[in-house]
C-alpha cells in the first residue's frame, strides 16, 4: 500500500489517502497540479542574485521526475513572485507552476498556463486555457522514412520517374517530386494508414493462438499461425517506432530500443509545446481564435519588413584587398559531380523541408540519384532556377520560456534539400 498524508505539513492535518499500487495506477490517468511550490525548480527562475542550484530546487525535481509529470506551455509573466522591493533587495522567483503527466497531454495536449500580472498580489494568478486545435484543410505532405521499408515502394517511385515531363532538368526533378506527392499519398493509405493501431491488433491476435495453444499445446495449426504473426508484430513495432521518432523529432535514442511508448509522449509534448493558442497585439488586447493568431502573425512580420531601412553607403576599399587571380581561377572552376554529391549528403536528412522531401528520400530512392545531380550540374551551367526551387517555409522559434508577443518568437526559414544543396 502506498500513502500520502498531509501531517507532515501541519499537526493538524486531517488527509490521509491510501491506495493498493497493484490495483490502482495515478500515473495512468489525465490529472495536473497547479500552485505555489514555494521553491524554484532551475537557477535561472530566480533573479536578483547569482544562480544557485540548492538542495530544495534539487529535492523539488526529482519529486517532478518521479512523478512524471512536465510543465505545461506558459504565456505572460516568467516570474510568478515577487517580493515588491526596490534595489538590490527586488527578488523575482518562479514558485507557481501548472504540470501534467503524459495522460493529462494525450488528452489535453493544447492546454496552456497563463500568468498575468498579479496586480495587487505578489503571486501571479495561473489561468488554464483550453483549446481545441482545428486544423484547416488537408495536412500537407511529409515524406516518412518507414515508406522505404515497404518493398513496393521504389516501383511507386519508379513508375512515376519514368514519366516524361517539360522543362529544364532542374525543373523536370522539381515537376517529378510533385507528381509523386499523391502516388505516395495513396501508397500510405494502402499499406501504413494504421501505423499506430497495428500492433495492438496483431497482439490480439496472438494473444488468441496462445490461449488455444494453453488448452492444446499440440496443436500444429495455431502453432505455425503463433509464429506468423510474431514475426508480423516485430515488423510492426519497428515501423510504428520509426514512424513516431521521426514525427517526435528525438535522434537520442537508436531504433530497435522498443522506445514506441517514449516516442509518443515526445509527440504529443512537442505539440503541445509548439501550439501558440493565443498572442498579445500590439495594442495590449489578447487574439480570440487562431485565425486571429495567424493574421497577427502576418500583419506583424508585414510591417516590420516593411518599414524603409535607411541606406548606409559603403566603399569598397574598407573591405582591403580583392582576391588573387589563383583564387579567382579556383571560385570560377566547373562544379563537379562529386562536389554536389558531397554537398548532397553532409546535409542532416532528417531536417523538415517545405516540399516534404527530406534528405532519406533521396537516400532511400536511390534510382532518383543520377538525375537529381544532373539537375543541380545544369544550373551552374545555365544559372537558370525554375520558380517555386527557393521556396521556404516560415517557423517560429521562441526566444523566451514563456512567449506572450511576437517579439518573443524568432522566425527561420526552411528550405528544400535540393535549394539547400545548390547554395
Amino acid at each position: 500500500w502506498k500513502l500520502i498524508t498531509n501531517h507532515s505539513q501541519s499537526l493538524l492535518g486531517r488527509i490521509w489517502i491510501l491506495w493498493n499500487p497493484s490495483a490502482l495506477q495515478l500515473k495512468s490517468m489525465p490529472w495536473i497540479v497547479i500552485g505555489d511550490y514555494n521553491v524554484s525548480r532551475w537557477p535561472n527562475e530566480h533573479s536578483g542574485r547569482r544562480p544557485v542550484f540548492s538542495k530544495a530546487m534539487s529535492e523539488f525535481g526529482d519529486c517532478i521526475r518521479k512523478c512524471e509529470i512536465q510543465d505545461l506551455r506558459q504565456t505572460g509573466c516568467f516570474f510568478s513572485w515577487s517580493n515588491k522591493r526596490v534595489g538590490d533587495e527586488a527578488v523575482s522567483k518562479k514558485l507557481d507552476r501548472a504540470m501534467g503527466n503524459w495522460g493529462w497531454f494525450k488528452e489535453f495536449n493544447h492546454v496552456q498556463a497563463s500568468f498575468p500580472t498579479p496586480g495587487l498580489s505578489d503571486h501571479s494568478p495561473c489561468i488554464l486555457q483550453f483549446k481545441i486545435a482545428c486544423r484547416s484543410g488537408s495536412r500537407p505532405f511529409k515524406y516518412l522514412n518507414v515508406w522505404a521499408s515497404h518493398p513496393e515502394f521504389l516501383d511507386v517511385v519508379r513508375h512515376v520517374w519514368a514519366q516524361s515531363v517539360e522543362g529544364n532538368p532542374l525543373e523536370a526533378v522539381s515537376k517529378k517530386l510533385r507528381m509523386l506527392k499523391p502516388a505516395l499519398k495513396e501508397f500510405h493509405k494502402r499499406h501504413f494508414n494504421n501505423l499506430t493501431t497495428e500492433s495492438a491488433k496483431i497482439k490480439q491476435l496472438i494473444d488468441i493462438q496462445q490461449a488455444t495453444l494453453d488448452e492444446d499445446p499440440s496443436n500444429g495449426v495455431a502453432r505455425s499461425i503463433e509464429k506468423r504473426l510474431l514475426g508480423e508484430y516485430h515488423e510492426a513495432c519497428s515501423r510504428e517506432e520509426a514512424y513516431l521518432k521521426q514525427k517526435a523529432r528525438v535522434n537520442c535514442f537508436n531504433l530497435g530500443d522498443s522506445n514506441s511508448a517514449f516516442f509518443h509522449r515526445a509527440v504529443k509534448l512537442r505539440q503541445a509545446r509548439n501550439f501558440i493558442g493565443k498572442i498579445q497585439k500590439a495594442e495590449g488586447n489578447w487574439t480570440r481564435s487562431e485565425e486571429e493568431v495567424g493574421e497577427e502573425t502576418v500583419n506583424y512580420f508585414s510591417n516590420l519588413f516593411r518599414n524603409p531601412q535607411r541606406r548606409v553607403g559603403i566603399q569598397l576599399k574598407q573591405f582591403g584587398a580583392g582576391i588573387k587571380e589563383d583564387q579567382k581561377m579556383e571560385m570560377g572552376k566547373e562544379v563537379s559531380l562529386k562536389e554536389i554529391e558531397e554537398a548532397l549528403w553532409s546535409q542532416k536528412l532528417d531536417k523538415a523541408p517545405p516540399d516534404g522531401f527530406n534528405g532519406h528520400f533521396f537516400k532511400d530512392a536511390c534510382i532518383v540519384g543520377v538525375e537529381v545531380l544532373h539537375a543541380i550540374k545544369s544550373f551552374f551551367e545555365t544559372e537558370d532556377m525554375p520558380r517555386g526551387t527557393n521556396a521556404t517555409i516560415l517557423c517560429l522559434i521562441p526566444k523566451v520560456p514563456s512567449p506572450s508577443t511576437m517579439k518573443d518568437f524568432r522566425p527561420i526559414a526552411c528550405c528544400s534539400f535540393l535549394y539547400k544543396t545548390i547554395s
